[in-house]
């Protein structure tokens, strides 16, 4: 269901649904779902599990007679493979997402604050017609895996790291890029870099149908273990993304769960040293039938 005058554009968005109902704007939502289900008699009814307490709340009380039940592994397996129509909303979010991000890099001044520069990025996003933003780190900062921005003024030398995304018709992207200003980045920073390049790739090229998600982790971080990063890399190495910017397929040591055909999730390896900096390179990639496809382009080594 939708309000009456975004039924068009939902049917548009959404072809793979075929009844999709409106309501006039004097009309309670929650009495036409009432209507809509009655005729079937009293029963279970699946909440799925992002769903708000108060629109649960607003439905048991016209349902009384109705159980409410929580549907997660109902609505995970729905939503952990896309169709193609799902796939083509979340390209054109990761489209947004990246020249979003190259305006923002573009952009750079000495004396900009990462605040700022979160400011221009979800400018850059609104230009584009998404909503959005992302997590802005200089220097010293960017070794926070999740740090916030800080008011942190950008000097010569500082490695500068995005993390961003946003989101087309409720579907999400998730990408992470580098940029270091200033002339020449240092003999460790290129080594870092090309590591944790080295890492998603190893996991990239390995990845296909029948994998266990546990195994993509061990593939990325054995390479980073033998440059001798093994400890700066301290998260796991991707998420699903679709409609929650972070939901299951978790590539993370323990998850046997085989990668589908359908699925999207990032390859996001790091290295963070305390103190000095970080860095994450992050693409969003889609299962096919003979392995990855790349949704987002692919950094090149330095």
């Amino acid at each position: 269901m939708a309000p009456k005058f975004e039924v068009e554009r939902v049917s548009r968005a959404v072809k793979s649904v075929a009844d999709i109902r409106g309501w006039e704007e004097h009309e309670s939502p929650y009495r036409l779902v009432a209507d809509a289900v009655w005729a079937s008699g009293p029963g279970r009814i699946g909440i799925e599990p992002s769903t708000r307490y108060g629109v649960v709340r607003q439905l048991d009380k016209v349902l009384p007679d109705w159980e409410f039940v929580d549907a997660d592994p109902l609505f995970r397996g729905l939503r952990i493979t896309k169709s193609e129509e799902e796939i083509e909303l979340i390209r054109r979010a990761v489209s947004i997402t990246e020249t979003s991000i190259a305006a923002s890099f573009a952009s750079l001044q000495a004396g900009v604050t990462d605040r700022e520069l979160a400011s221009y990025l979800r400018d850059q996003m609104r230009q584009r017609g998404a909503s959005g933003g992302g997590l802005v780190q200089f220097g010293p900062t960017s070794a926070l895996p999740h740090g916030g921005t800080e008011g942190r003024r950008l000097e010569h030398g500082m490695p500068v790291l995005i993390d961003a995304g946003c989101r087309v018709h409720g579907y999400t992207s998730d990408i992470t890029r580098m940029h270091f200003f200033g002339d020449e980045p240092s003999p460790q920073y290129r080594e870092v870099f090309n590591t944790v390049f080295a890492a998603q790739t190893a996991a990239y090229e390995a990845a296909g149908p029948g994998m266990e998600c546990q195994q993509l982790d061990r593939i990325a971080r054995r390479v980073i273990e033998e440059a001798g990063y093994g400890k700066y890399f301290t998260h796991r190495l991707g998420h699903g993304m679709g409609m929650d910017g972070h939901e299951p397929p978790y590539l993370v040591e323990g998850n046997t769960q085989a990668l589908q055909y359908g699925m999207i999730f990032t390859i996001e390896p790091g290295i963070y040293l305390p103190g000095q900096w970080g860095v994450r390179i992050e693409d969003d990639f889609v299962v096919r039938e003979d392995g990855l496809e790349p949704l987002s382009s692919r950094v090149a080594q330095i």
